[in-house]
C-alpha cells in the first residue's frame, strides 16, 4: 500500500540543474528507490524541507538485507554496502510530503556529461577521487570542468 501526500512547491536553495553541462544522456534515467535513511541532513539534503536535490552521487545498497529493489543512497567510498562504488547521479530533485512512509522512487542519470564543479554539497572532489580510483558502475561518462 503506498501513501499519498501533497506537496507545496517552494524555492529551495540548492535546486539547480547547473551540474548537468547539456542534457545528452538526460532521456535514460533507470527507475531506482532512494533509502532516505542512509541521507545525512546538511551533508546531501535538507531534512527540514525533505528535499534531496538532483546531482547527487549515488551508489546501490548490495548489502545482504536488501530487498532485490534497486535501492541506491549517497555513494561513499568510505561504506561496505555497496555504496562505495559509483553508480551515478539523481536526475531530478527528489521531495516527499510530510509524514510519507512509502518507497521514495527516483531515477538514476548514468550516462551524462556534467559540471563537478556544479554538483550538490561539494560532491566534485569525492567524484574525482571515484573515477581516479575506477570505483564506479558507471558504463558511460564525460565529467567536463569549467563552463
Amino acid at each position: 500500500m503506498s501513501a499519498f501526500g501533497v506537496l507545496v512547491k517552494k524555492d529551495i536553495p540548492g535546486s539547480s540543474s547547473a551540474w548537468l553541462r547539456s542534457t545528452f544522456g538526460h532521456d535514460t534515467g533507470l527507475p531506482i528507490v532512494l533509502d532516505i535513511s542512509k541521507f545525512a541532513d546538511g551533508t546531501n539534503m535538507d531534512a527540514e524541507a525533505r528535499f534531496i536535490p538532483s546531482g547527487i552521487p549515488l551508489g546501490r545498497i548490495t548489502a545482504p538485507g536488501n530487498t532485490g529493489k534497486h535501492v541506491y543512497g549517497p555513494f561513499d567510498p568510505g561504506a561496505t554496502d555497496g555504496r562505495q562504488t559509483l553508480a551515478g547521479f539523481l536526475k531530478t530533485d527528489h521531495e516527499w510530503p510530510d509524514g510519507y512512509t512509502g518507497d521514495h522512487h527516483a531515477a538514476l542519470l548514468q550516462v551524462a556529461i556534467i559540471r563537478q564543479d556544479e554538483l550538490p554539497y561539494g560532491y566534485a572532489s569525492v567524484v574525482t577521487e571515484a573515477v581516479a580510483k575506477a570505483s564506479t558502475g558507471l558504463v558511460i561518462i564525460e565529467y567536463a570542468k569549467g563552463a
